[in-house]
Formats: structure tokens, C-alpha cells, sequence
């Protein structure tokens, strides 16, 4: 009897294990499928419609199709180098049918194949206007930025000069050729943990044989790949501190153009369209002036990101490119949530307007 009932426990558990695999192997194709899925993208014009030539037919490379699993910044960004906007910043995907916005990091997840599609929003940058560009005109001129948002998302804190002043110092970090090197550095010592990682990843599944010439196998082959793993695992190790040598030398060249001085005064306020203009004055450091002009001479400011500081829970102003970081988003820092304190600056304008003392230089036509 008690050999019977072992029996049925074994036969029970071998049947388990049986719809176990089919189900584990069931959820492996669906999963194959779903990766294998394509995901349509489409680049339209201002009004939302397909680009079009004199005869009507939709330009060449303005619909892409992209496998979800391939789906990253440099497989997006062939497709957009081979459009007609080659140079497109991407900001952010928008679903045709719901108006969902996504961002890329979302798109794998969360985005539906055909006949939904995916239009792809580009970054919005405002060209600075700069007074100095006007050969005739000699003179002084200040840095004035205009439609500049009174409060965040949900406007439940005033934007003020501790928050732009991260908005400022961002973009000075990204344009001071005196970091150049230091973030070159920084990029080579992790470019060249990679092919290391590689290596270390094809040694899993790599054979090995014997002095004899034989295929090794169990406990051999086992240990063959972990003394191999280990030994690059050591090199990686070693690579890591080099780029946190890096890192810590980029960091500390970072800290000292924070000290460099921003001055916002405001100079008038827009009560129906809610924003501020400001005058920025940029002081401190021998190259104040050389600062401004490079700021004055970046076109790219639509696609920084500013999110305000936070009392409760105590939380520094967020600044960067790509997504604002949401709950949980930030490793180690899951309490922090961004979504609300959010800053639009994509519309704000960068002035360089005639001030002070100046002369305007015109051609005499009288004769």
C-alpha cells in the first residue's frame, strides 16, 4: 500500500513538472512572439499629416518599422538619420489613437503594433536671438530670457533663482571645452570595460578541450569557465576603479564652475500667460563673458528637462535630458517623484538685446 501511494506521489509530481514545462515553454514562445512584433513610427508635419511630395506621395523613410526588441536610441536614430531630418533631436513618441505620450525607455513595454503607430515628436529648441550677430550695431548688451514659467506642473511651488540657477549651470557644463577632456577620458575608461564584458559573457557557453584533444566536459569544463570568468571579472574590477579615478576628476572639475556666480533679475511678468522675463548675468570667473557667449550660441536648450526642489520629502532640483525622473525611477532614491514638479522651459527664449552705451552703424545715402 505505502509503495502504491509513493507511486501515485511520484506519478502526480511527474505530471506537475510535465504541465510545469508546457507552460514555462508556452510563455517562452509568447514572449518570442511579443519581442518579434513590430512597432510602426511615422514622422508628420505640423498638422499631424504624412509628409508629402509635389505629386502627393508620402516622402521616402518617413514610416519605419522597428521589432520591439530592437527597439533602443541608436536603432530609431538610423531610421531618423535616414529621413529627410537627419539632424532630429527626438523628445518623446505619441500614440495615435489614445494621444499617449511615450518615451523611448517606454516604447518596448508599453507601445501596440499596427494598426496603431507612433509619431515621433521632436525636441523644440528656440534659436537665441543675439544682437551681436548684427554687424552694424557696437555696443553693450545684456543675456535676457523671456517666457519663463511663475510655477511648476501642478503649481505647487514658485519657480525661483535656486532652481534656474541648476537650469543655467546644466547648460554651462554641457558647453565649457574645459570639461571636454575630462568627460573624453571618462567615456574611453568605460568604452573599454565593454569588449572585456563580452568576453566574459561568451566564456558561459564556450568549450574547451583537453591537451589530448578530447572535448572537456563536467566538472572540468565548469571550472575551466569559472577560472576564465574570474580572471576577467578581475580586469573589469580593475577598469571600474579607473573609471571611478575618471569620474571623481570630472566631478571635481564640475564643482568648481558651480561656483560660479548667476544673477537673475526679473525684469517683468506675463499674468495671462503665466511666465516671467528675467535678465541673467553670469560673473565670477575670468571667462564670464566668453560663458555668455557660448550660451547665447546654443541651440539645443529644448531638449534639457528642469524639475524644482522639494521640502517634503526632501528632495534637490532635478536637471538633466531625456525623461524627468518619476516614483522609484531614481536607483536608491525610490521615494523621490518628479511628475508634479516638473518646470516647461522647451518655450523659453534666450535674448542678447542692446543695453546700455551702443551705436548703431547705418550707410549715409545722402549725397
Amino acid at each position: 500500500m505505502e509503495q502504491r501511494s509513493k507511486e501515485q506521489r511520484n506519478l502526480i509530481k511527474a505530471v506537475a513538472a510535465r504541465i510545469d514545462n508546457k507552460k514555462k515553454k508556452a510563455a517562452k514562445a509568447e514572449r518570442k512572439k511579443w519581442l518579434s512584433e513590430f512597432i510602426l513610427f511615422k514622422i508628420l508635419d505640423d498638422m499631424g499629416q504624412p509628409l508629402t511630395d509635389e505629386d502627393g506621395k508620402v516622402l521616402k523613410n518617413t514610416e519605419f518599422k522597428v521589432a520591439r526588441k530592437n527597439i533602443n536610441l541608436i536603432t530609431v536614430m538610423d531610421y531618423i538619420k535616414m529621413s529627410p531630418f537627419p539632424e532630429m533631436e527626438i523628445d518623446f513618441f505619441v500614440e495615435n489613437e489614445t494621444n499617449e505620450a511615450l518615451y523611448l525607455d517606454e516604447l518596448r513595454m508599453k507601445a501596440t503594433p499596427p494598426p496603431s503607430f507612433y509619431t515621433v515628436i521632436p525636441v523644440f529648441n528656440k534659436v537665441p536671438i543675439d544682437v551681436r550677430d548684427d554687424v552694424q550695431y557696437d555696443g553693450q548688451a545684456i543675456l535676457i530670457v523671456h517666457n519663463v514659467p511663475l510655477k511648476c506642473v501642478d503649481e505647487s511651488m514658485d519657480v525661483d533663482p535656486k532652481t534656474l540657477r541648476e537650469w543655467i549651470l546644466f547648460a554651462v557644463m554641457e558647453v565649457d571645452p574645459s570639461l571636454d577632456p575630462y568627460k573624453a577620458d571618462v567615456a574611453a575608461a568605460k568604452a573599454a570595460i565593454t569588449p572585456v564584458a563580452r568576453k566574459m559573457k561568451e566564456t558561459e557557453t564556450m568549450n574547451f578541450r583537453e591537451v589530448d584533444g578530447t572535448k572537456m566536459q563536467g566538472k572540468r569544463l565548469v571550472d575551466e569557465r569559472r577560472m576564465i570568468i574570474e580572471a576577467y571579472q578581475k580586469q573589469i574590477d580593475t577598469l571600474n576603479e579607473v573609471v571611478a579615478a575618471k569620474e571623481a576628476k570630472l566631478e571635481e572639475q564640475v564643482q568648481r564652475r558651480r561656483r560660479i556666480g548667476i544673477e537673475f533679475d526679473l525684469l517683468s511678468v506675463n499674468d495671462v500667460a503665466r511666465t516671467a522675463s528675467y535678465h541673467i548675468r553670469i560673473f565670477g570667473v575670468p571667462n564670464a563673458a566668453d560663458v555668455e557667449d557660448r550660451l547665447v550660441a546654443k541651440h539645443d536648450w529644448g531638449g534639457i528637462k528642469l524639475a524644482m526642489w522639494c521640502p517634503n520629502p526632501p528632495m534637490p532640483c532635478w536637471v538633466g535630458r531625456g525623461r524627468v525622473p518619476v516614483l522609484g525611477s531614481i536607483r536608491g532614491k525610490e521615494e523621490w517623484d518628479y511628475s508634479g514638479l516638473e518646470v516647461r522651459v522647451a518655450g523659453c527664449q534666450f535674448v542678447r538685446t542692446p543695453h546700455g552705451v551702443g551705436t548703431k552703424k547705418m550707410l549715409d545715402r545722402k549725397r
